[in-house]
């Protein structure tokens, strides 16, 4: 009998679902409580990362939607450069492969480094995300408590 072997549990945690509600590079505030596997929280720089990579998955695909539409199979993956990370958050490289690899071994992401050729022109060492496990967009707040309101007061 084959043991299957990965990095990460394959128990519950591997198919969790993580809510958020900011898009973009923004820390959605339901994720500051995101653990890492040795049972820390996860950086505020990895998290960072991460929400970017959520926030991008949507346009990728509806892309491979479309591309599949065309019968060619596109997977449903972010495929940027480190230059990309650095000029949006303003880190270099190492800081971002360091955080990568806390997300991976965490079990969020899975990454690995593709070559690809497009118009003629070869590209190596691209990155390519996948989301590991399912994180939904949830636009109210999670937690029960109403927010405060306050109204104009008049002068």
């Amino acid at each position: 009998m084959n043991n299957i072997v990965a990095p990460f549990s394959l128990s519950e945690s591997y198919n969790d679902t993580i809510f958020y509600d900011i898009v973009g590079h923004f820390i959605p505030p339901e994720w500051k409580n995101l653990t890492s596997s040795s049972g820390k929280i996860l950086s505020k720089t990895a998290r960072q990362i991460l929400s970017l990579v959520v926030s991008r998955m949507p346009y990728i695909e509806d892309k491979a939607e479309e591309i599949n539409s065309n019968d060619i199979s596109l997977p449903n993956e972010l495929q940027e450069t480190y230059y990309y990370f650095k000029k949006l958050l303003g880190l270099c490289q190492r800081r971002i492969r360091q955080c990568l690899v806390e997300l991976e071994k965490s079990g969020y992401i899975k990454v690995t480094l593709i070559n690809m050729t497009e118009q003629y022109t070869k590209y190596r060492n691209i990155l390519s995300i996948k989301l590991v496990k399912n994180f939904v967009f949830y636009p109210q707040k999670i937690s029960g408590h109403p927010e405060n309101y306050f109204g104009v007061t008049p002068k």
